[in-house]
């Protein structure tokens, strides 16, 4: 126990030079997300995202909320509303701008770099590793572009090393047996924005109640053993429950169908693994690659080929019904789809989703000078290797690891949903990083001489994959066309804005292009609510009213489709009069 006390305080450094360190840190992680975020707000999609983008879908939401739709709607939900609910709080207070989101995000962001330095502290024992931890966080290029963009990811890091720190927090506190009902509670809100960590918290009870209480050189009564081990998991399991009981209550209250937060898992599993699947976000027949477009396309699909109306909870067994099935008709082929899933986890190129961080690396030369997933990879790889030697105190993290892997190879990869595993790489990177000093320093010369194949080979795995010779050109255009799009419908709204000139029939033309835009983004729902827009102040337009027919007949309103309908008859017919008396009065 000495020997253990006396190697923390060494290897902890002067409290006040750590803590200076520390706050040094946080500023400059700051500091880089600000000068970012005044890069890109000179990027045509900083105010006008694509439309497809999820941080479209969750600033509709949060306007709903922060105008008082609290329940968001008489359906299910269709993905975890925290971030929705978080932004809609921030939006009631100082306005729904994409400024609020992207300035809220920073801040998570500097939350995360404090979190990761504490729990970095707890596990490892060592003040250098945790503050190579959280410099490496503060400068950690793919961790700036999300804290500066108008995406959820940031608070799902921000909950996911809450709950690390709660967990390494609980270990140091052992007598307590009441802190795991905390660490349940940031569990379970981690859970609801990271639902891939749903392999680790199974993981975690089953090791809380392996794990004995307290290490045998404590001396602490073990009579009471069995229920000091159900105690802890049984808290744990309960502050998990606490957090997601409302959202579940709520689903049950609202549609009569006890989902426990969203049903895009049944989807989201199929894209994944289906007969062509490539492993990543593809593209489905019939449906479109939109946030509102699987909502309603994975309802419309399923209900037609089941022949009647479903749940939410049967739409998603539907889907994952499929996957079941491919399984069993083609096992072989699903195997070999894990693996090139196991590739893309360790791949060195950062799989597009929402937004292309190679792309925008090729935009911005500040953005290039940061670490990425290269670096990260490799060296957190090697730190996870000889973590294992100190397995005992790094239990969890390994855990982490290896579990949040696992559910990415079974479901999806993408940088983003790849994210969460840095909060763990960055941090086995300073433990590696120090490993390598300490042994120089001892001069511990067969040490080193491992270092140095054990980096070649965790480098080598990295580039195994040929992902990025595969899908580097076209994500570069997909990202350049999504940008050009943004740019063209961002002067449709300045000009809407700035031009007192314009007559309706004027704003009428402008909308009518912004809904057209809007459709090439397959954002179906937002083009007819513009379209109708432009209609209203013109609706002398036949040719309009009949793409509004069809976008609503696609969507299913049958109502609106067949009043769309009579209008284009209307005015064409009107249109062919016209064209009658003019043609009688030239003769």
């Amino acid at each position: 126990m000495k020997e253990r006390t006396q190697k923390t305080s060494k290897n902890s450094g002067s409290p006040v030079r750590t803590a200076f360190f520390l706050f040094a840190i946080l500023v400059l992680g700051l500091g880089v997300r600000i000068y970012y975020l005044m890069e890109a707000a000179e990027y045509p999609n900083f105010l006008v995202p694509y439309a497809g983008m999820d941080a479209v879908y969750y600033h509709e939401l949060a306007q709903r909320v922060a105008g008082g739709d609290i329940l968001l709607g008489k359906d299910v939900y269709w993905a975890s509303p925290l971030y929705a609910y978080f932004l809609g709080g921030l939006y009631a207070l100082f306005g729904d701008s994409y400024w609020v989101a992207r300035i809220a995000n920073v801040i998570l962001g500097v939350g995360t770099i404090a979190l990761i330095y504490s729990f970095t502290l707890r596990f490892f024992q060592s003040a250098p590793t945790a503050l190579l931890a959280s410099l490496g966080a503060a400068i950690y290029g793919p961790l700036i572009v999300f804290d500066t963009s108008g995406l959820n990811t940031s608070l799902g890091l921000f909950l996911t090393a809450l709950m690390l720190y709660m967990l390494a927090d609980c270990l140091k506190r052992e007598k307590r047996s009441f802190c795991w009902l905390f660490a349940g509670t940031a569990s379970g809100l981690a859970f609801n924005k990271v639902g891939q960590i749903g392999i680790f918290l199974l993981l975690m009870c089953g090791w809380l109640f392996i794990k004995r209480p307290f290490e045998p050189e404590q001396n602490f009564p073990v009579r009471n053993d069995l229920k000091n081990r159900l105690q802890r998991v049984s808290l744990f399991i309960l502050g998990i429950v606490l957090v997601i009981a409302p959202f579940t209550m709520r689903n049950y209250f609202v549609a009569k169908d006890p989902v426990l937060i969203g049903y895009n898992s049944g989807l989201h599993f199929y894209i994944g693994n289906h007969k062509g699947a490539s492993g990543k976000f593809i593209n489905i027949d019939g449906l479109r690659h939109t946030p509102k477009g699987h909502v309603f396309d994975a309802r419309r699909i399923a209900e037609e080929e089941t022949g009647r109306a479903l749940s939410a909870s049967k739409v998603s067994s539907f889907w994952m019904n499929r996957v079941y099935e491919f399984i069993r008709n083609d096992p072989a082929e699903f195997f070999r789809l894990l693996g090139k899933k196991t590739l893309l986890v360790l791949s060195s190129y950062e799989i597009p989703g929402n937004d292309n961080y190679q792309y925008l690396k090729q935009r911005s030369l500040y953005l290039s000078y940061f670490p990425d997933i290269k670096i990260m990879l490799t060296l957190g790889l090697c730190g996870i290797l000889l973590g294992f030697l100190e397995y005992r105190k790094l239990e969890i993290l390994l855990i982490f690891s290896f579990s949040y892997s696992l559910a990415l190879v079974l479901t999806l990869v993408s940088w983003r949903y790849r994210m969460p595993l840095t909060l763990v790489l960055i941090p086995f990177t300073g433990y590696f990083i120090v490993q390598i000093f300490e042994a120089a320093k001892r001069k511990t010369y067969i040490m080193l001489f491992l270092i140095i194949p054990l980096t070649f080979g965790a480098w080598a795995l990295t580039q195994a994959s040929t992902v990025e010779e595969q899908y580097s050109a076209a994500d570069t255009k997909r990202a350049e066309a999504r940008m050009a799009m943004s740019e063209r419908e961002r002067k449709i709204l300045t000009q809407l804005k700035t031009d007192t000139s314009l007559t309706d029939k004027d704003i009428s033309s402008l909308l009518v292009k912004q809904a057209g835009l809007r459709k090439r983004q397959l954002d179906i729902e937002g083009s007819i609510d513009i379209l109708q827009k432009a209609l209203a102040l013109s609706p002398d337009q036949p040719m309009q009213w009949r793409n509004l027919s069809g976008m609503l007949k696609r969507l299913g309103r049958t109502d609106e489709t067949k009043e769309a309908i009579n209008n284009y008859e209307k005015y064409r017919k009107s249109r062919r009069s016209e064209k009658r008396k003019i043609s009688n009065s030239e003769e």
